[in-house]
């Protein structure tokens, strides 16, 4: 697992290693004609919450697991989404939220 130290190549290894995990969620989502759309500010909020000083990246999985993979898979099968189209991954009150593509132009 990468550490992190205060240098900028620090912070861009743990992040491309959470994006190396979200590329694994949003191949799976491909299967069903889905895909995910992650601004960087989602990365902050899941280094923010799944890299400590002490274990690195140990709970980077987890985190995901809790905040994105759990509540996504809920609202795929509450037939939220449908193939083609894109997730939008935004941050609201600590937590990621999901917003369809067509849901932001007229928003």
């Amino acid at each position: 697992y990468p550490t992190i130290n205060d240098s900028k190549q620090g912070v861009t290894a743990v992040f491309r290693f959470i994006d190396k995990l979200l590329s694994s969620i949003n191949k799976q989502l491909s299967q069903r004609g889905l895909s995910l759309y992650i601004p960087e500010g989602v990365y902050a909020i899941l280094m923010k919450n799944g890299y400590s000083e002490r274990y690195g990246v140990r709970e980077m999985d987890r985190v995901l697991q809790k905040m994105i993979v759990e509540p996504l898979a809920e609202e795929i099968l509450k037939d939220r989404f449908k193939p083609g189209d894109t997730i939008h991954l935004k941050i609201g009150s600590e937590r990621i939220v999901f917003q369809e593509e067509d849901k932001l132009k007229t928003s």
